[in-house]
Formats: C-alpha cells, sequence, structure tokens
C-alpha cells in the first residue's frame, strides 16, 4: 500500500480556504448587480410615467401649470409607488407641424429611491439615489 506525500496533506482546505476569501467579492458584485438592474428597471418605469402622462396632458390641453404637475405627479406615483418624487417640470409649446393638434408638452420628473443595501465605508449605492427621467419629446 503506498502512502501519499506529505505535500498532499499539507494541501487539504486550500480550495475552500480561497473560495471563503473570495466569496465576500462575489456577493458583493451581486448586491451591485441587483441594486442597478431595480434602478434601471424603475429608471424605465418613469419614462413610461412621463410618456402616459404627457399623452393624457395633450388630452387635456390645460394652461394650469400646477394641475399639469399634479397630473405628472400622479401618473409617476402610479407607476412606482415605493418612489419619493423629487422633481417634476413641465413645459409645453404649440405645435405647428400638421401631424399634431394643440400644444406639446415636455416633461422632465426626477425621484429618489431608497436603496435595498445602502453603501457602506464608500461602497456600493447611496442611502437614496434620485433617477432622472429621460426628456420626453414627440
Amino acid at each position: 500500500m503506498a502512502t501519499q506525500p506529505q505535500s498532499v496533506f499539507r494541501q487539504q482546505g486550500v480550495a475552500a480556504l480561497m473560495f471563503i476569501l473570495v466569496l465576500p467579492l462575489l456577493m458583493y458584485f451581486l448586491v451591485l448587480g441587483l441594486e442597478g438592474g431595480r434602478n434601471l428597471y424603475i429608471k424605465s418605469r418613469l419614462n413610461d410615467a412621463v410618456v402616459a402622462a404627457r399623452k393624457a396632458l395633450e388630452i387635456n390641453q390645460s394652461n394650469d401649470q400646477t394641475l399639469n404637475i399634479k397630473v405628472v405627479s400622479v401618473y409617476i406615483a402610479a407607476y412606482i409607488p415605493d418612489a419619493r418624487i423629487n422633481d417634476v417640470q413641465v413645459s409645453s409649446s404649440n405645435c405647428t407641424s400638421h401631424l399634431c393638434d394643440g400644444k406639446t408638452y415636455n416633461i422632465i420628473a426626477s425621484v429618489l429611491v431608497e436603496s435595498l443595501f445602502p453603501e457602506i465605508n464608500g461602497f456600493g449605492f447611496p442611502q437614496k439615489t434620485p433617477i432622472n427621467s429621460s426628456p420626453s419629446k414627440k
């Protein structure tokens, strides 16, 4: 019966030790991926809410800026219930093209979202992440 060399016994547990050392880094990348994906999803929902609100404003054709901002805020709250509305800007212009009727609206909105995994020692996303909509023009 052959015996194993002494160096084989000295290497037992090396793979487990390497896994334990790499595990925090893998978990960190998993957390960043989850948080980043969630922020992209919320940005997509915010853009969807802005497009729907722009269509509603174009149907309503109101000159009241306060009412327009309230309509946009209601749409954002319906699309993203867990976000806090940070800023809403609505501007209108008269349409000169033969393809549209009346006014067109440009909406820019911003929401604050609570981070699922807040930053620790400078790594990660801030406690409250601002997410801005893309400008919505026809």
